[in-house]
């Protein structure tokens, strides 16, 4: 089980968050029906991304460590295009974390903020 899961419900009592479900279409329902997603880069979340019409709040890091000198023009790195889609997106570059640590849970439950460069198409109100 995904340790993030439980961590966010913690943290976002206040908030509806629906956990996955045993199906692909169950897991497709729940995208399209989503109002604020947090994605990974994969093609699924792309594309369930731009056939919602209920979707106001985009979140996505890039976890590439090296993109200098690349050019993106897929998944979430193209934030003129993100941007133009879902004006309240918010993006981290994810920096390198040395020494990584081991555990997954120790990686993902208390990656120091330091670590993330947070850019935004503009900031919430």
């Amino acid at each position: 089980k995904n340790p993030c899961i439980n961590d966010i419900m913690s943290r976002h009592r206040d908030k509806r968050i629906l956990q996955p479900t045993n199906s692909v279409r169950g897991d497709t329902c729940l995208l399209l029906k989503a109002k604020s997603l947090a994605v990974t880069q994969s093609s699924f979340s792309t594309a369930m991304k731009m056939v919602s019409s209920k979707l106001r709040r985009l979140f996505f890091a890039n976890m590439l460590l090296e993109d200098e000198g690349r050019t993106f023009d897929n998944f979430d790195l193209n934030t003129t295009e993100v941007c133009k889609a879902f004006p309240h997106t918010v993006g981290f570059k994810v920096l390198p974390l040395e020494p990584r640590p081991a555990a997954s849970d120790s990686y993902f439950l208390r990656f120091p903020a330091a670590s993330l460069v947070r850019t935004a198409c503009r900031e919430f109100r």
